[in-house]
């Protein structure tokens, strides 16, 4: 069983060796890509070194040929030892001259790459194929497509490419390549060699507003041997899409109680469109706002907004002005004002209620006797003077000249008359906001029935210029 243990461990040992340097290989691939290889004597043949370096470590290179008979040069030139960074791809274009002239046939002159870090050399094959100048008398044949996506947009700069391959060995220059739209017009001019596959890169400014609906793209690549141009084309559909969006910017003029709120609208699309605009409207607000166009009104869960709707050609701008006004509030709180100052300034300083308790009737339901009450108060922050009250009392009632003890008496009582009789107590001064209560009873001569009415009290008294005021109380109704 031992044994059986030491057999097997080198094995797996050998096993696990031998996977690790298949997946230090595995992630490092160094290849050349042909770019030119068939040449005349003496020409130079062209490639491009691709190196991919999936591990985790940068890794230094050197390149060079220990062929005698070939010149080996990179372009740019001196990039023969290079670093070729983790998980990146490096290509170097390398070119091969014989140092002499060689006869007619195929070569393969040798590249070493070496890693520098382990000094591992990878030999690579470099084909060549050196012919005659009959070979020239190719026809050009030129394979060149356009690519260009279907869905444009203006807003952005257009790019699109155009792939070529020349299906024969010649080389040609100075091929000249046109794509025509109605949008736009290129024209450039690129070399390609014998069996070469290119693609070029494009890019055009579209006018974002005017540029927009479906076009077909012509490409013309004509190439001129002797007196002869040979015309090679291909097309590609495309459509500008269309678009639109409403731009806003708000401007505030604000003045005395009155602010405008002036909204310019543009369309920064490139087709006509409706468009629908809100702004937020409170209920006191809307009272007092008016707009030019004017708006509907939206009811929302949220809140109620005002609405415009309008069309919009590309770039049009539409003016929305929203007015505040809330001057005639202002107005109206200064009226307001004014009349609650002017009734504070001129309304009498004292105020007099009068009204009737303790009511007494007769058997029969008629009215006996009663007392009248006189609630006199000063409202005025300085002291009164010289205060009269006067009391008319009808002639078919007679005053009670019978005055219980804290009753203010009154000053003189006249005597009845067929208008009645007067009534006068004097008070020297009311202090501000002093109140006093005056009562006295007053009997029916005969039993009234029905009601009787108690007229006004009137108070005078001197007001700060020494005039004598009058005010009056309230009329009484008493009805059984």
């Amino acid at each position: 069983m031992k044994r059986n243990i030491k057999l097997i461990l080198p094995l797996l040992a050998l096993l696990l060796l031998s996977s690790v340097a298949f997946a230090d290989i595995s992630i490092l691939t160094i290849r050349v890509i042909p770019i030119k290889t068939s040449v005349l004597s003496g020409e130079t043949a062209y490639y491009t070194l691709e190196i991919i370096n999936s591990m985790n470590t940068n890794e230094d290179f050197l390149i060079k040929t220990p062929e005698l008979e070939w010149t080996l040069d990179t372009i740019p030139e001196n990039n023969y030892f290079f670093t070729v960074y983790r998980d990146s791809v490096k290509r170097i274009n390398i070119s091969v001259t014989p140092r002499g002239k060689l006869n007619l046939g195929f070569y393969r002159p040798v590249l070493n790459v070496e890693r520098f870090k382990t000094g591992d050399i990878t030999r690579l094959g470099l084909d060549i194929n050196i012919k005659s100048g009959k070979s020239m008398e190719f026809l050009p044949s030129l394979r060149a497509t356009l690519q260009i996506p279907y869905e444009i947009d203006s807003r952005n700069e257009m790019k699109f490419s155009v792939d070529m391959e020349n299906l024969n060995p010649r080389d040609l220059q100075n091929v000249s390549l046109e794509i025509k739209s109605k949008f736009f017009t290129i024209q450039r001019t690129v070399n390609i060699f014998g069996n070469e596959r290119k693609k070029e890169e494009f890019s055009a400014v579209l006018d974002s507003i005017k540029d927009v609906g479906k076009d077909t793209a012509k490409l013309e690549a004509s190439v001129v041997i002797g007196n002869r141009t040979f015309v090679f084309e291909s097309v590609a559909d495309f459509k500008i899409i269309d678009y639109a969006s409403l731009d806003q910017q708000t401007r505030i003029e604000s003045s005395f109680l009155k602010t405008n709120y002036i909204i310019d609208a543009t369309n920064n699309g490139n087709v006509n469109r409706e468009f629908e605009l809100r702004q937020p409207m409170g209920f006191f607000r809307g009272l007092f706002t008016s707009t030019d166009p004017k708006s509907d009104t939206l009811k929302t869960n949220e809140a109620n907004y005002m609405l415009w709707r309008f069309e919009l050609d590309p770039k049009e701008k539409k003016t929305i002005i929203m007015m505040t006004n809330f001057r005639p509030l202002g107005i109206f709180v200064l009226l307001v004002l004014i009349v609650f100052a002017l009734y504070y300034a001129l309304r009498p300083p004292i105020l007099v209620k009068k009204s009737i308790a303790q009511i007494h009737t007769t058997k029969e339901g008629g009215i006996s006797e009663m007392k009248v009450v006189l609630h006199v108060k000063s409202r005025s922050r300085k002291i009164v003077d010289s205060i009269k009250i006067i009391e008319k009392i009808p002639f078919i009632v007679e005053i009670n000249k019978e005055f219980h003890v804290g009753t203010l008496k009154p000053t003189t009582i006249s005597k009845a008359t067929e208008e009645g009789s007067i009534v006068r107590w004097d008070i020297t001064n009311l202090d501000p906001f002093e109140e006093r209560i005056i009562t006295y009873r007053i009997k029916t001569k005969l039993s009234i029935l029905g009601g009787i009415k108690l007229p006004a009290t009137v108070v005078k008294y001197r007001n700060r210029k020494n005039n004598e005021v009058k005010t009056t109380s309230n009329v009484v109704n008493l009805e059984i």
